[in-house]
């Protein structure tokens, strides 16, 4: 958890960095992030955890004599399995009641942290443009007070560029209570303002000059400021969802498109009307022959570009009725995908830490390792494999290349049958990740080898 969420951290830093935000806020939102990471955690640890404590067992001779004893390794893994049983069914609830209420305070506090704009910052010597309509210039800020020197503002409010400029020899900033409003009383200064010209005459236009001894502009921050937004605005999403509902939710897009195909039909039907058509109905006394190399054939030659001319039109016109249609289909078909998807993302959080750990224990039993070493670095390599395989299957499930179940089942079809290879080769004895098992296979090879070259040289006339 502490490395996902070091990795959480990383990808939001710009969002975070610079906003005055209070501590409790970014604890906040590091809470219900991890609770999102804990469907990538929790795997990797039943991994790990699996790996560890048989390796363990194995390193210090004790896997050994329960075998001794006529023990299988069923038996053996039997405590910890009942184990991990229970915390599979403690993921699934989890996954299906917890998960969707984090994400959804998850996403509606990162959306008002992102919209929260940067904390106020009016440096000396660089213009300011953080409070929208204005862009504020000081040279000097003194490091005691409030104080500034040399005051240039340009007021953008009007929307027509840089028509008032204020300009002060000095001037003293301060906030309201609430810190809902900037205050910045300027002191010995000019107000200077262009008048735009009515209608099309720009050739005179006035300007008006304001000398002042003292001067005061407010300003709203109320962007400035960390306003929450009403969670219900996010409530649609489909991570923030249960099984419950997203089923329903697939239901209801799967009505629109069932309703999608009769509505289509209906708009398309003033088009079929070519053999109704009076105009060349009478050109075909004959029976129509549907069989004919081309249907062009059945009418007169002197009216078939007129004919062809008419169903050029008409199937252009299809056209546009069709490709909107088709559109909107491909669009709730991708909104349906992330439903399904979501649907057997909760349910197969179960099955991965089971799989996961029918693989990890045997390991640990078969590599006779325990620690951090070694384990960690198998669990690691094995953990990246089953999430690359899940990001693959889940990709092409939202390209609608393969269905959501194949799409998101993949990972656990592939990494079921290894944890049974597994559990068979530990329960007999195989040393798998023996390198004196491997060189004395290789020069059992080397050894045949040199023999059948030897009777080829000695059969060769």
């Amino acid at each position: 958890m502490f490395f996902l969420l070091m990795q959480f951290l990383w990808k939001y830093i710009d969002d975070l960095v610079g906003k005055g935000l209070d501590l409790s806020v970014i604890f906040q939102l590091l809470f219900y992030a991890s609770a999102s990471l804990v469907t990538m955690a929790l795997p990797l640890a039943a991994l790990l955890s699996g790996i560890m404590t048989m390796g363990n067992i194995a390193e210090s001779n004790e896997l050994m004599a329960f075998k001794s004893t006529g023990i299988s390794m069923l038996r053996i893994f039997r405590p910890v399995l009942i184990l991990i049983v229970f915390l599979s069914i403690g993921a699934y609830f989890f996954a299906n009641n917890v998960l969707p209420k984090a994400n959804l305070k998850f996403q509606t506090l990162l959306y008002d942290i992102k919209s929260k704009k940067l904390a106020l910052d009016i440096r000396p010597g660089v213009f300011y443009d953080g409070i929208d309509g204005y862009r504020i210039r000081i040279a000097q800020k003194s490091n005691v007070s409030n104080d500034v020197q040399d005051v240039l503002i340009y007021d953008h409010t009007a929307g027509l560029g840089n028509n008032i400029v204020i300009k002060a020899q000095s001037g003293n900033l301060y906030m309201s209570p609430d810190a809902r409003w900037l205050f910045i009383k300027l002191y010995n200064g000019n107000r200077y303002e262009e008048i735009s010209g009515q209608g099309n005459d720009y050739r005179n236009n006035p300007a008006s000059r304001l000398h002042f001894k003292e001067y005061e502009i407010k300003f709203d921050l109320s962007s400035f400021q960390f306003n929450r937004t009403n969670a219900t605005l996010f409530k649609g999403g489909f991570k923030m969802l249960n099984l419950k509902q997203l089923q329903e939710s697939i239901d209801s897009v799967n009505n629109i498109i069932s309703q999608q195909v009769p509505v289509t039909i209906k708009y398309l039907q003033p088009y079929y009307y070519f053999l109704r058509d009076t105009t060349f109905r009478h050109l075909t006394p004959r029976p129509i022959n549907f069989t004919a190399e081309s249907f062009i054939d059945n009418f007169p030659k002197k009216r078939r570009d007129q004919i062809l001319n008419k169903a050029i039109t008409i199937s252009r016109n299809i056209k546009q009725v069709l490709i909107p249609s088709a559109m909107e289909n491909i669009m709730y078909q991708k909104s349906m995908m992330n439903f399904y998807i979501e649907w057997h993302r909760k349910i197969i959080l179960s099955f991965t830490i089971f799989s996961l750990f029918l693989i990890g224990a045997p390991l640990g039993a078969i590599i006779r390792k325990g620690g951090l070493g070694l384990p960690a670095i198998i669990s690691t390599l094995l953990f990246i494999f089953y999430y690359v395989i899940s990001l693959i299957g889940e990709k092409l499930s939202k390209q609608l290349i393969l269905t959501p179940f194949w799409g998101m089942w993949l990972p656990i079809f592939l990494m079921m049958p290894l944890g049974m290879f597994l559990i068979y080769k530990a329960n007999k004895d195989s040393k798998l990740f023996s390198m004196e098992a491997y060189e004395n296979r290789l020069n059992w090879l080397k050894t045949i080898l040199h023999i059948n070259k030897k009777k080829t040289l000695q059969d060769a006339p």
